[in-house]
């Protein structure tokens, strides 16, 4: 016989040397009458399908925790209105000894003639006659034009040419640049239209 069938054949005979020869005794299926159960644990099958069933994956909800989020955000708010109500409600009970002044909330009586209209009145009074016509009357058919105002250098009546204006040196070069750019333009603009001869190479 060889020496790996004899090894196996030792090690059968080991294993079946090691299992239980006694079968599980009865009072062991009672949970309660078996001192090795657990109850945290709980009555746990090994068969297939329990345990393929604990390897499925339990993918939370999208939206879960905003919903969780924005509930606990309008509970602050609540929370928050809620002390604020507090707080005005003692303001008003502190408040409530003291006369309340009705003027505050009143807005004033409108006055029996308002400015722009007392010059056309001759009493203070809009029942009263009015001054439309006649030498007093400020209602005229004629139509005032305003004074017109002389600008502070008479430049057109005295025919001098207007000063000019004192530019740095920064922007005179821009203005010069801007004027060679336009002027460029312009002759390539001519040369294509055929008005001039084209530069020489």
């Amino acid at each position: 016989m060889p020496a790996s069938a004899k090894s196996r054949q030792q090690k059968s005979e080991s294993l079946q040397q090691l299992k239980v020869d006694h079968a599980i005794p009865e009072s062991f299926a009672d949970p309660a009458q078996n001192p090795y159960f657990d109850p945290a644990l709980g009555q746990r099958t090994n068969g297939p399908q329990t345990r393929r069933r604990d390897k499925q994956f339990h993918f939370i909800k999208p939206g879960r925790f905003v919903e969780q989020a924005e509930k606990q955000r309008a509970e602050a708010k609540m929370e928050q209105l809620k002390v604020e109500i507090a707080e005005r409600a003692a303001a008003a009970r502190l408040e409530e000894g003291k006369e309340f002044d009705v003027s505050t909330i009143q807005p004033s009586e409108p006055p029996e003639v308002e400015w722009w209209d007392a010059p056309f009145l001759i009493e203070a009074l809009y029942a009263s006659a009015k001054r439309l016509e006649g030498p007093e009357s400020l209602c005229t058919i004629y139509v005032q034009h305003p004074v017109p105002i002389e600008p502070p250098q008479a430049i057109r009546s005295q025919g001098q040419a207007p000063a000019q204006l004192i530019l740095t040196r920064k922007e005179r070069k821009k203005i010069r640049r801007q004027r060679r750019l336009e002027q460029q333009r312009e002759r390539r603009e001519k040369v294509m239209l055929g008005l001039l001869p084209p530069e020489p190479p």
